[in-house]
């Protein structure tokens, strides 16, 4: 089984950011999201999972070099 990290690639975290920083979506709706148009990450229960959420945002933001507990993250 491939860890998270090994999913989002910079094209995915550019994506995530867009959700997160300029969609404002909540981190249920960014693991929704990723859930649907991502098939080939693994399944998680609930597709709007909040920790598997979070977890993509904080991947992204360091990808980005970012800090994903900083605005415009948190």
């Amino acid at each position: 089984m491939k860890k998270l990290e090994d999913f989002v690639t910079l094209k995915r975290a550019k994506r995530i950011r867009h959700w997160r920083v300029n969609q404002g979506c909540t981190w249920r709706k960014v693991a929704n999201n990723a859930y649907e148009q991502w098939a080939e990450i693994e399944d998680w229960s609930p597709p709007n999972n909040q920790i598997i959420g979070m977890e993509l945002c904080k991947i992204a933001a360091k990808m980005l070099k970012e800090d994903p507990s900083t605005y415009p993250w948190n």
